[in-house]
């Protein structure tokens, strides 16, 4: 009888256990193994008089208890294929994964071996698990049986029964996992092709207000420009008009003056 401490039972639980071999993997063993030879025999003696003597293990630490060139040994991948499974939490999974069947599991199989569309067996299932929950809630409202037959036969047939349909509709639901599986992976598909679409869209549409906005910034810089031009224009005109009134100015007072003077020159 399996107890709590038992490594199979531990593995089975709904919350298990770490593998016992986790301890090889501690950050203070994985140093060791770089320094251990391959021509080093076999063995954690060999291993922790090796350790000692080059002294990467002190005498405060403990002796490694399993030899790390084993525990640490990656998985060989063809060694796996060819043992035909690995083990994981307890349980055998074969390479490659098959279902087993309902009768390689020793359960009586309730719809045709050949069925190709599901969708009829499982409707059929369901129908009879109804009618056979409905039959077993009669056979309960019914009197009781005579002393001399079996209270519990009927209702123990029954149960039986809604058991096998309820696992052979369960195991043609788990025929169904690779479509769920490839739907899943479209639907997933689907999602990312039309998130990018979108995301494409968005940036197309926001590389159309960009240049839009520098469109305008570049029109509203050329009309500056040109308003700029316009005022220096403005402005070099005015300073001509301002220079030419001053010349004229100066040539009328020069004008004066000499009229002034030749008048003087008159009354002398």
């Amino acid at each position: 009888m399996s107890g709590p401490d038992d490594p199979a039972s531990q593995l089975s639980t709904i919350f298990p256990s770490p593998p016992a071999h986790y301890a090889a993997h501690a950050p203070a063993l994985r140093p060791l193994l770089a320094h251990l030879p391959p021509t080093l025999p076999p063995g954690a003696a060999a291993q922790n008089d090796f350790l000692r003597a080059g002294g990467y293990l002190t005498d405060a630490d403990e002796d490694v208890p399993f030899d790390l060139r084993e525990a640490l040994q990656p998985p060989r991948v063809d060694w796996i294929v060819e043992d035909g499974g690995y083990d994981v939490y307890g349980e055998r999974w074969p390479i490659p994964e098959v279902l087993p069947g309902l009768e390689e599991m020793g359960m009586q199989q309730l719809y045709p071996k050949d069925v190709t569309d599901r969708r009829p067996a499982l409707h059929s299932l369901l129908r009879t698990l109804l009618h056979t929950h409905l039959s077993l809630t009669r056979t309960l409202l019914e009197p009781p049986p005579p002393l001399s037959e079996d209270p519990f036969a009927q209702v123990q047939e029954k149960v039986n029964h809604i058991q096998k349909a309820a696992i052979n509709m369960h195991h043609l639901l788990n025929e169904l996992r690779p479509v769920q599986a490839r739907e899943t992976l479209l639907h997933l598909e689907r999602a990312q092709l039309d998130r990018r679409r979108r995301e494409t869209r968005e940036m197309r549409e926001t590389c159309a207000r960009l240049r839009g906005v520098l469109s305008a910034l570049k029109e509203e810089e050329q009309s500056a420009a040109r308003a700029r031009e316009l005022a220096q224009e403005e402005e070099g005109r005015k300073a001509e008009e301002e220079r030419a009134q001053e010349k004229e100015e100066r040539e009328r007072e020069e004008s004066a003056g000499e009229v002034l003077m030749g008048l003087v020159d008159a009354v002398r």
